[in-house]
């Protein structure tokens, strides 16, 4: 039995930290979890001390792309790559962020499936890793936001499989779930780095239903690249699980996605980010220009689907462009920033996030019968959000993956 003790436990169950807590762990679960006086540490159990920090559920990003850089021109490098190369460096970025605290994260579409490539080898334990939700390859039409925009004598098998039409994209989505895909990713609307307008619809209502009929009846999930409220709608509308991006949604799409119980992966950053390091990084000054004229919008769209009450999960964009993996934790500060407060940012990546991905039995809060998946920063994360940058500690399904900085780790003896 292990026993992990700190100032404080943020379980995810509501917005009062527990004061000296004891996570008490068989295996890979959870045993018992209270406050010191509440919880009795048997003798002969191994107990790490974390003394000055809150401990937490392991972290969930909900939109990451394991096998990308945060380079600006990714399309470029990725024909430079073999298949080989892109799965070893999926690997690395996919053990920075687990390093940085997220335990679990849900692809948002890589080359070659290699998301799907390195699940199947994390839970073989093959080699060490989050715990990985693969959408595999992105579904696009021809000339949307994922193709290729090369000329047609160049071959080029990208990020996304290129699909036009209700029976193309059924046939798409079965070759995922054959090769082990948990969620369907859809381009709907054009985006910011690519020469396409972000606001235009270009996968139309009915290919979307064909695929969220398909993936229903298969068991899986849909999500959606969408940008601007009449897409949003259209993609509500035709069964879609969680809106990526949702840059536009106006009160209407809102309301939609509330009533709908569709989430927000709102992706801050990819904005942000692209506004603050684009031009050192060699971004093309379109996109740098398109990202600057929706900020402002991209803020009040957060805002309005924040206040709608529909549900918003923590989806950093990383490996995106100039997105770095393992500073996945920025986006919870800018989703402070842009009006949430701590608890909810903190139960975006956790409760809430575990619940989109269904995996809310096992994962996002700390309780008796879950995974042991435990997170600990250096502070108190509700009063500075800040803090997620300082983690000291993290654990997946009872395995130590991080430990920093000099906790004691000792065997309880009462006598």
């Amino acid at each position: 039995m292990l026993a992990v003790t700190a100032a404080s436990l943020f379980d995810g169950l509501g917005g009062e930290l527990v004061s000296n807590p004891v996570v008490l762990m068989r295996g890979k679960s959870i045993y018992k979890v209270g406050s010191r006086n509440q919880v009795s540490i048997p003798d002969g159990t191994q107990v790490i001390s974390l003394d000055g920090c809150t401990l937490m559920p392991g972290l969930i990003d909900c939109h990451v792309h394991i096998s990308r850089d945060d380079e600006a021109n990714y399309i470029l490098l990725e024909l430079r790559e073999t298949s080989a190369f892109r799965a070893l460096k999926s690997l690395v970025h996919a053990q920075a962020d687990l390093n940085a605290g997220y335990t679990t994260l849900r692809t948002a579409g890589d080359k070659g499936c290699v998301d799907i490539a390195l699940k199947k080898a994390v839970n073989a334990g093959i080699v060490v890793g989050p715990r990985i939700a693969a959408a595999g390859r992105v579904l696009c039409v021809t000339g949307g936001h994922r193709d290729g925009y090369f000329a047609p004598e160049v071959k080029y098998e990208g990020l996304a499989i290129i699909v036009d039409g209700a029976e193309a994209i059924r046939k798409a989505v079965r070759e995922l779930v054959k090769l082990g895909a948990d969620w369907v990713k859809l381009i709907v609307t054009g985006g910011v780095v690519s020469p396409t307008s972000p606001e235009l619809q270009q996968m139309s209502s009915e290919e979307i239903r064909a695929a969220t009929d398909e993936a229903k009846r298969l068991g899986i999930r849909t999500s959606a690249h969408v940008y601007g409220a009449e897409a949003v709608k259209a993609a509500v509308k035709a069964g879609i699980n969680s809106i990526e991006h949702g840059v536009g949604i106006d009160q209407e799409a809102a309301d939609l996605m509330a009533r709908n119980n569709v989430y927000l992966a709102p992706t801050l950053r990819g904005i942000y980010d692209i506004i603050t390091y684009g031009s050192q990084a060699g971004v093309e000054a379109f996109a740098i220009e398109k990202a600057k004229r929706r900020w402002e919008l991209c803020t009040k769209s957060f805002e309005t689907a924040l206040k709608t009450g529909v549900k918003v999960v923590m989806a950093s964009d990383a490996g995106g462009t100039c997105l770095k993996h393992g500073t996945n934790s920025r986006e919870l500060e800018l989703m402070v920033e842009a009006g949430m407060n701590q608890v909810e940012a903190l139960l975006s990546a956790t409760a809430t996030a575990a619940e989109l991905l269904g995996m809310q039995e096992d994962l996002g809060t700390v309780e008796e019968g879950k995974l042991a998946d435990l997170v600990a920063v250096e502070g108190n994360p509700l009063e500075d959000i800040n803090v997620m940058r300082n983690v000291h500690f993290v654990m997946k399904g009872g395995q130590i993956i991080l430990r920093k900085g000099e906790e004691k780790t000792h065997e309880n003896s009462n006598k």
